[in-house]
Order: structure tokens, then sequence, then C-alpha cells
């Protein structure tokens, strides 16, 4: 069973989200005496909770992104990666480790900005017709600062998709009666459909996905436009959308444990 966007959900969800339109420019942990860098936090495989526990103190602090640079970032969202997608984790461990591994995507970078954008979409589409289509979703949470920059926008993309990756894993350990926040709800949202618009390219590979993606993105809205029509190399991103919001799946978890069931 599949779901249509429901715009009586999609203004319930406006007024719920617009107070968090700038998710990640505030932070109200910041501690006087600062944060550890990302290199002072030891990961020990064996004590996953403790790394969990001690990466997401630091990660409170806003600080700790200011100085945070690409090569920590890559290394922490490895180690995430590592423990989420731990067979033998608990469902806490996995949604924890998940959620950490999504906020370094977002928080800081220009893929924030572009999840941010979403309130903007939809407070101007309350029909919810932008999730549905690939092309009008991507040119509207493109931040303008990334216009006409297929490097940047590549950037972005390569981001959200990691952040889907673990917002999948989240959603996928998310049961009934768990709270979902409705700011997890919409960088998921966001972040696993983007993902699943990369995954229904042609190319050979995600990284290529990407590239192309990027490059019809910079173009503009014809050559957006494109490649999601019959023929185009992505002509099979709306269905995957639709999917990837499907009863049962990781995004529906997600939407269902936070209220927004009716959203998609």
């Amino acid at each position: 069973m599949t779901r249509n966007i429901c715009a009586p959900a999609i203004v319930f969800l406006v007024f719920s989200l617009s107070s968090c339109s700038n998710l990640f420019t505030t932070n109200y942990f910041t501690r006087f005496d600062g944060p550890p860098s990302a290199s002072d936090i030891s990961y020990n495989p064996d004590d996953p909770k403790g790394y969990l526990d001690d990466l997401g103190e630091a990660m409170d602090s806003s600080r700790f992104f200011d100085d945070l640079n690409e090569s920590d970032r890559d290394t922490l969202t490895n180690n995430l990666e590592d423990i989420y997608t731990d067979p033998s984790a608990d469902p806490e461990t996995v949604q924890e480790a998940a959620l950490l591994a999504a906020e370094l995507q977002l928080n800081g970078t220009s893929a924030g900005t572009t999840v941010n954008n979403v309130v903007d979409i939809f407070v101007s589409d309350s029909s919810g017709s932008a999730f549905e289509d690939p092309g009008v979703l991507l040119e509207g949470i493109i931040p303008e600062s990334a216009a006409g920059d297929a490097g940047a926008i590549a950037s972005i993309l390569e981001d959200l998709v990691t952040a889907g990756n673990a917002y999948e894993a989240y959603g996928n350990s998310v049961s009934g009666g768990s709270d979902v926040s409705g700011e997890v709800a919409q960088n998921a949202a966001v972040a696993i459909l983007v993902s699943t618009i990369v995954s229904s390219g042609s190319g050979g590979s995600t990284e290529d996905n990407i590239d192309a993606l990027a490059a019809a993105i910079a173009g503009g809205s014809g050559s957006t436009n494109a490649i999601f029509e019959s023929g185009g190399s992505f002509n099979g991103a709306g269905t995957a959308m639709t999917d990837a919001a499907a009863e049962g799946s990781a995004l529906d978890s997600i939407l269902s444990s936070s209220g927004f069931a009716g959203a998609f």
C-alpha cells in the first residue's frame, strides 16, 4: 500500500515545523569550557555506548561543529555507521548512532540549509505535489548559494544520501509506540527522498548518479526536468519516491511515530 500526499496533514506539518526552520543554526547547550575535539573522542568497537555518550555530549555544543573538519566528519560518520549497521546492536543503540550520523551530515553544512528549505516548500505548495515530483523538490530545496554550481550541489547530495542511509536504519529500528520528534521527521523525509532519487539513476554507482543529478540541477529546470521524463536517466524517480514512503517503509515508520502518518 502506498501513501499519497494529504493536504491537511501537510498544513499541520508546516505549523509544527515552521518554528524549526533554522534547525541547525542555534544551539543552547554550548558549554563554557568548550567540547572535546573529534580527534579527542576515542572509538572502541567493544564499547559503542560509551562512544555514543561522549560524542553526543560533544555534539551538544555548536563549538564542536565550528572546529570540525571534513576528515574528522568522515571518520566519525564511518564509526557511527559501524555501530548502527551492527546486526547485534540493540534498537536503542542503532537509533542513537543513526541520529548522530545524520546530524553530522546536516549540522553546519549546506545540506542542513537544504533540509531547512523544505518548510518553505510546504508553505508554498500545501497540496504536496512537490513531494511527488523529484524535479520540483530538488529545485525547491537546493540553496541559492549553490545554484548553478554542480560541485556544490553534488556535495549537498552526497551529504543527504549519507544522512538518508542513517535515517533508513533509524526508521527500520523504530517500533510502534516510539516517540519521534517533528524535527527528525522533517530531516528524515528530505534525506530519504533525496537518497531515493539518487538511487533511481541509471549510473553505475552512487557517485555517478550524484554527479549526473548535480549537473542537471545546475543546468536549470529544463535539464532537471529532462532527466526525470520518460527515457531520462532518472525516469523512475517519481515511483521510487512513492515506494519510499509506502506503508511499512522506514520513512513511514518515522512519520507514523512522529504523528505525521498522513503526510505522505
